[in-house]
């Protein structure tokens, strides 16, 4: 699976074609704003995870922070990478958003 972003939105998808009609089809951008979606490292890339739907390793609170927006719990900061093999849903989907939409 490759990751595609643009300012707002990373998708999951299986190559560049899926991703930019998924982009579309869902209405997160339009036309324009098509070159603004771009392959990312997954694993530079951060995300936060809801940590009751991780595994007991996640658990622990020191290597692991609860974070929160807005004054909700959120879950733990985790890589997309790791985010991928903990998603239950079949590409293409959207993995994250921005906080900015929220």
């Amino acid at each position: 699976m490759k990751f595609y972003s643009d300012d707002y939105y990373t998708v999951v998808a299986k190559n560049r074609k899926e991703a930019v009609k998924f982009f579309i089809t869902e209405k997160l951008t339009d036309e324009e704003g098509l070159d603004e979606i771009q392959e990312i490292n997954p694993e530079k890339k951060k995300m936060l995870f809801p940590v009751d739907e991780l595994p007991e390793q996640y658990h622990d609170e020191e290597m692991y922070p609860r974070k929160n927006l807005f004054g909700e719990y959120l879950g733990v900061e985790i890589t997309l990478q790791e985010a991928v093999q903990y998603h239950k849903e079949k590409p293409p989907y959207i993995i994250s958003m921005s906080s900015e939409l929220m």
